[in-house]
This record gives structure tokens, sequence and C-alpha cells, in this order.
């Protein structure tokens, strides 16, 4: 079914994507120069190269090529860029290159980073992101993680949320929506493929008290400016 809507709406999206009928300065800016930018930023290659690495490295491991794809990773680098968060919360892995797209674009934010029960391998996410080990504070529960995170907190939260069990779902709820209220950013992934994160983005998307969401059914984004107004965009990216 949520399929067949992306390709429903595909026509739509694609207009919206264009800037078409998007009347917010900041979301058009968001959409045309964040989300859809297609000039090349510095970090690209060497992103580029570490997936290949991810790929080899996690089919040598366990025969699977579960891994985020290179745009996917391109644009979390962009958002990361453009809103330079304090603090990073990680809730589950993509092989590090996820984690290393967010950490290329600052040189000052710290991930803390809750791997989860369903982790991808570990040995490969350390071996992509050994260059940052200084910077990435592992923790074993979600709980731990998320106290972590919010004694660091300062001024520009930013939670990445690849993926939750039903039993963390509501700790997941609170501090996304906790990030939010206080101005922060929320990237969830795999919307497309896991009907607990569908849950997880459609409540964020009902309660939050303000901001905007971006989604092309697949990654969904949360901006919680307080100064937005509730907004929701459908897109192609």
């Amino acid at each position: 079914m949520n399929r067949i809507k992306r390709y429903y709406t595909a026509f739509r999206r694609y207009n919206r994507s264009k800037g078409y009928g998007v009347h917010s300065p900041f979301a058009y800016n968001f959409i045309r120069n964040v989300l859809r930018e297609k000039y090349p930023y510095y970090a690209y290659s060497e992103l580029k190269e570490q997936r290949k690495r991810a790929k080899v490295l996690s089919v040598k491991k366990s025969g699977q090529q579960r891994l985020i794809s290179y745009s996917n990773a391109k644009m979390i680098f962009r958002i990361a860029c453009y809103f330079n968060p304090d603090i990073i919360l990680q809730i589950g892995t993509t092989h590090g290159v996820a984690s290393s797209a967010l950490l290329k674009a600052t040189d000052s934010a710290n991930i803390i980073l809750f791997l989860g029960e369903n982790n991808h391998d570990d040995v490969v996410y350390h071996e992509i992101t050994k260059q940052y080990a200084d910077r990435i504070l592992t923790k074993q529960s979600l709980s731990e993680a998320i106290r972590c995170y919010r004694s660091e907190q300062k001024k520009c939260g930013l939670i990445l949320v690849n993926h939750i069990e039903f039993k963390e779902l509501n700790d997941t709820l609170q501090v996304v929506m906790q990030t939010l209220q206080e101005g922060g950013l929320v990237i969830i992934r795999n919307l497309s493929t896991s009907p607990i994160i569908r849950q997880l983005w459609k409540t964020c998307c009902a309660e939050k008290p303000c901001g905007m969401s971006f989604t092309n059914y697949q990654t969904g984004i949360i901006v919680g400016y307080r100064y937005l107004p509730k907004q929701h965009f459908n897109l192609w990216f």
C-alpha cells in the first residue's frame, strides 16, 4: 500500500520538490538547497569510498548488504551541515556510513549511539567510523543513551532513528518530542520497510507542537523551530 501511495502521489510530490506551491521561505530554501541540492560537497568522495568499504566488509561478515544508499548518506551530511547540531543521538546503525556523514559535517558535535538489539554488525561499524572513535559514545541501553544525550544537549539537538523495536517506541517518541519542543531536528529512516518506524513517524507528525515535516515516504525529517508553522510536505528527494 505504501508503494502504491508513492506512485499515486509521484507527480504532485515532484512539483512540490521543484518549489511549486511552497510558500514558506524556510521550506522553499530547505527543499531546494538542502534536500535536493545537486552541487557536490567536499566530503562526498570520502563518503562514497567509506560506503564501498562498508559494503565489502558487511558481505564478508554476514552475507547481507542492507546499507544506506549513497544519495541518502549525502543528504544526511547536507542536513547536518545546514543545522550544525551540538549533540546527536543515533538509534540503530547503518554500518557506520550515516554516523560518518553526520560527523563529517561538524567538528564539534558528538554522537551518543544506541546500537539496538537488531543492529548491523558492530565490527563493521567501528571499522568505518574509527577515525571518529573519540566522538562516538556507545550506550548499551536506549534509556542510558537518552539520559546522556539529554545531559549533553545545549542548543540544537539532532536525532537520527534508523531502527527501533516495539518496546523502544515509547522512549523514542518521548525523546523525539522533547527535542522538537526545544527547536531540534529529527531524521527518521526506513519508513517504507518498518511498521514501527511508520507508527513513530505518524505520531510525531500529528503531535509536534510546531515546525515542519518533510518526507518521501522512505525518510522523514522534522524541523522543530518554534517560529515555523505546523506544516507537512510530501516530496520527491
